[in-house]
């Protein structure tokens, strides 16, 4: 008798409520500007939670060969999410969901190279170069609504992919006095997505999408189902 009741207390509702979990985003590293890229997701209620990731990455660690092009290359990655998940989960932070994010990508390249001086920029003419190192720094500001799952493996892990879309700007600058024009700032990508080109670019459509694999930082214990008499 005494072991059955034991045996009865020790059972619990199959649920899981994490307070945390930490995230790894394995598909940023097959991005061009590749980030090694970790997250945070903390539930802010019963259906709602907030997301934050950051990552870096270098030339070195390009699956692209950006190492042969920009030897000297740094990116940096922010994404702050906000999310609502639409259906009440006994166990939080599981299950579809809609999602608000901003998301921003600083990319550092450092070049040794012809400089040219005294340039016109109408014809791209320039009176004289010089080498030496110029700096550039491309930096693009997106915001995005996504739709996304996530599933969680009992007892400490989640899976989750997702897709959306949006609205992005790029910005370029170098330190380039005025006056001066660098011969490899002429090279554009398919609509200015990876631009090294100095200028404040309009808007374009944005699209994003991937998956990450996690890992319950803190979980709650469950909750013992009441003896019946």
């Amino acid at each position: 008798m005494l072991l059955l009741l034991f045996t009865s207390s020790l059972q619990a509702q199959d649920t899981i409520r994490p307070a945390a979990i930490i995230k790894f985003t394995p598909s940023m590293l097959l991005d061009p500007d590749n980030t090694l890229t970790l997250g945070a997701e903390i539930p802010l209620g019963t259906r709602w939670s907030v997301q934050q990731e950051v990552g870096w990455g270098n030339s070195y660690t390009n699956l692209w060969d950006e190492h042969s092009r920009y030897p000297d290359k740094n990116n940096w990655r922010f994404r702050t999410q906000l999310r609502y998940y639409v259906t009440k989960s006994a166990s939080k932070l599981s299950g579809s969901y809609f999602a608000l994010e901003y998301f921003r990508k600083e990319v550092f390249i450092r070049q040794y190279q012809a400089i040219g001086h005294q340039c016109n920029p109408a014809t791209g003419t320039c009176a004289y170069f010089e080498e030496g190192f110029l700096r550039t720094r491309r930096r693009v500001s997106a915001l995005h609504g996504k739709f996304g799952y996530q599933w969680l493996v009992p007892d400490r892990m989640s899976i989750e992919i997702y897709v959306g879309g949006g609205f992005r700007k790029l910005i370029v600058t170098n330190d380039a006095p005025l006056g001066q024009a660098n011969t490899n700032l002429g090279r554009t990508n398919l609509f200015n997505l990876r631009s090294l080109r100095p200028g404040n670019y309009a808007p374009i459509i944005s699209l994003s999408g991937g998956f990450s694999l996690g890992i319950l930082l803190v979980q709650k214990k469950r909750k013992a189902l009441p003896l019946r008499s």
